[in-house]
């Protein structure tokens, strides 16, 4: 990453140039830097306020579901199921439904891999419980903090890989 300051008016602002810059500190925003790390691009950096001062980090009930693809449960289920069930609820175009339901279980698996106690049984199956508009036992949690348990691991892994995180910044 680059780093410069010009100066506008008097005003002296510093100046980055990176490829990407990934705006936000919550789950999406560093799941998409690692995403991007592992695919090979390191000319990225994130950008944000605090880090774990985000909804994702302090969120409600409400975020404390992870939806992937059923894995367990006799409910038979696929990404393009997934992605009809995500469509019909009149909020998600379908394309990005289709996107969701396609990475949810390679999100889920790295999550599990960081950590996040999803609950299991002995065998290694992720229990799954229905919610409003869900038919097939897509969500999971790991208790009333998972979203938080989420950002702490990501965070930990985007340290780790020592990707870029500027603080105290607003983007405009």
């Amino acid at each position: 990453m680059f780093r410069a300051e010009i100066r506008i008016e008097g005003v002296r602002y510093p100046l980055y140039s990176i490829n990407t810059l990934i705006v936000g500190s919550g789950a999406a925003a560093l799941n998409a830097a690692l995403v991007l790390h592992d695919l090979g691009e390191r000319r990225i950096a994130i950008v944000t306020e605090r880090l774990g001062a985000g909804t994702s980090h302090d969120a409600g009930s409400d975020k404390q579901t992870y939806y992937k693809a059923a894995v367990a449960g006799d409910a038979p289920d696929s990404p393009r199921e997934m992605a009809r069930d995500l469509f019909s609820g009149g909020s998600m175009h379908g394309d990005i439904a289709l996107c969701e339901a396609l990475g949810s279980l390679p999100a889920f698996f790295r999550l599990t891999e960081m950590g996040i106690p999803f609950p299991h049984d002995r065998f290694g199956a992720y229990a799954g419980y229905k919610t409003d508009h869900d038919p097939r036992q897509r969500a999971t949690s790991a208790g009333p903090l998972t979203s938080r348990l989420m950002v702490e691991a990501l965070a930990r892994e985007v340290r780790k890989r020592r990707i870029p995180i500027l603080e105290r910044l607003q983007v405009i």
